[in-house]
């Protein structure tokens, strides 16, 4: 992943932002596609879409859709990978989940979190509050920046994890883990609360 972390620097330089700057998905799309490049709709089926029209490329995002920053740079990502990057093919969805991450929470800013208020699950509300992510989304890109083990799961059950900060023990029942009366050994465990994270709960590896 670590060409990825570097066409993310690449496509926020291009955007005139510094590494360790924090800026808004809607910003970095204003600078790098254009002014016209945001529209916010009351009705929108996908939540979010890049769409390519007679005027060029805008991101489309639904009114009141729960991180919305983060959606906004996951299509902005979409946009950098066919448009900077010439990639098209079957892996875009989950490349445009880790440049979207990138983009709003660079490496550099990640690691001075890190640094500063440590490495449990306690960091990552203060990661996401800079960065006006999901608790979800910090969670996981904190763990591809340091690369150590995270996942969340969802109220129904579904494991949302990055390529990066998965569990190094892939017998481990994490959703068991997650429905546990009490903290399972070597694993941390923290109930998220608000918007899209309501009712879901980030692990960490010890």
């Amino acid at each position: 992943m670590r060409q990825l972390e570097l066409f993310a620097e690449d496509v926020r330089r291009l955007a005139g932002v510094g590494p360790e700057e924090i800026v808004d998905a809607a910003e970095l799309a204003l600078r790098l596609i254009g002014p016209e490049s945001i529209g916010i709709y009351d009705r929108l089926p996908s939540g979010a879409r890049l769409r390519r029209g007679a005027k060029g490329y805008e991101i489309q995002l639904r009114d009141g859709l729960p991180d919305i920053n983060f959606a906004c740079a996951h299509e902005l990502a979409h946009w950098a990978l066919r448009e900077i990057a010439r990639y098209s093919g079957p892996d875009e969805e989950r490349l445009a989940n880790y440049v979207g991450a990138a983009l709003l929470s660079p490496r550099a800013l990640v690691r001075a979190g890190a640094i500063f208020y440590g490495r449990k699950l306690e960091a990552v509300e203060p990661l996401a509050e800079a960065t006006w992510m999901s608790r979800t989304a910090a969670n996981l890109r904190l763990g591809e920046v340091i690369g150590d083990g995270r996942v969340v799961v969802t109220k129904s059950g579904n494991v949302l994890r990055s390529s990066e900060a998965s569990f190094a023990r892939p017998d481990r029942d994490i959703r068991a883990d997650a429905r546990a009366a009490h903290e399972t050994p070597g694993v941390a465990r923290a109930h998220l609360r608000g918007g899209i994270d309501d009712g879901r709960v980030a692990l960490r590896e010890r």
